[in-house]
């Protein structure tokens, strides 16, 4: 472990964690892989409760989940929208997570993360969450670098800037203690 690795953990032979200190908190990284289809719905529900478990142990300041999540989200993405889109797409909104992917404007070919063996299907279904909005600053496809694999590999700038948090908390602050004092809560 290097003096900024907190711990990193195996949850499942398809989750694996690692928490991290940095100046603006702990950040908690989950690499993953999603069952796909022809698994039988218990084993994805088994998967998805794993990665709410992960999620939910040990509370960072900021989580970030990764990973092949064999979701195709439609008019969000690239390839029609399947149930483990719609399933990835109810899982961020019950957590109050994001879909960094979703937030950045790409052209089409700077999107898809997949490629089918005779290379006439493209899909995106590699995705970055993130627990807060704010800190992701890009997203996008890493288009120049062949890894002998049929994903690309997906990136995100990620900022956790804990100066400008603490700013704007001691501005919440500051304005609720003249709320109080006026009389205004």
């Amino acid at each position: 472990m290097t003096k900024y690795e907190e711990k990193t953990n195996i949850c499942s032979e398809r989750i694996i964690e690692c928490t991290i200190k940095t100046r603006g908190g702990q950040l908690k990284i989950i690499q993953f892989y999603v069952p796909t289809t022809i698994y039988d719905d218990e084993d994805v529900d088994i998967f998805h409760e794993e990665l709410g478990n992960a999620l939910d142990d040990d509370k960072s300041k900021y989580n970030i989940m990764m990973g092949d999540f064999n979701a195709k989200m439609g008019p969000f993405g690239t390839g029609e929208k399947n149930v483990t889109g719609e399933r990835l797409i109810n899982f961020a909104e019950e957590g109050n997570l994001t879909i960094t992917n979703r937030l950045f404007k790409k052209q089409e070919k700077r999107m898809w993360t997949w490629e089918s063996p005779d290379g006439t299907t493209r899909n995106q279904i590699d995705f970055i969450v993130t627990s807060e909005k704010n800190i992701s600053k890009d997203c996008g496809v890493i288009t120049k670098i062949n890894i002998s694999s049929d994903h690309r590999m997906v990136r995100a700038r990620i900022v956790a800037n804990s100066r400008l948090e603490i700013k704007k908390n001691s501005k919440k602050e500051t304005n609720k203690d003249k709320n109080r004092n006026t009389g205004d809560a």
